[in-house]
């Protein structure tokens, strides 16, 4: 069964950044390190709780105007990140 999953979205990427230097603190604490979603552009990590659940920590993502944004096909990783590779 896959962990439970709380988010806490940041601000702004210092922010993300400071808690993942917290998080680097404890042993054990990072389950997934720094990384950039290719859709929404969020730079995220995702740390370990004693309660055996999942926290991500993000921000920074993306500013879209709603009047103007049209969609887009990612045919490529775009971003650099233990979840996605560099590529």
């Amino acid at each position: 069964m896959p962990p439970t999953i709380s988010w806490w979205s940041c601000s702004n990427l210092d922010d993300v950044g400071q808690c993942y230097d917290l998080a680097l603190g404890e042993p054990d604490r990072i389950g997934v390190t720094l990384g950039r979603h290719i859709n929404d552009e969020v730079t995220s990590f995702y740390s370990n709780s004693p309660s055996d659940s999942w926290s991500s920590t993000a921000g920074a993502g993306r500013v879209i105007d709603v009047d103007t944004w049209q969609t887009e096909e990612v045919t490529f990783a775009r971003a650099c990140g233990a979840m996605t590779g560099c590529g």
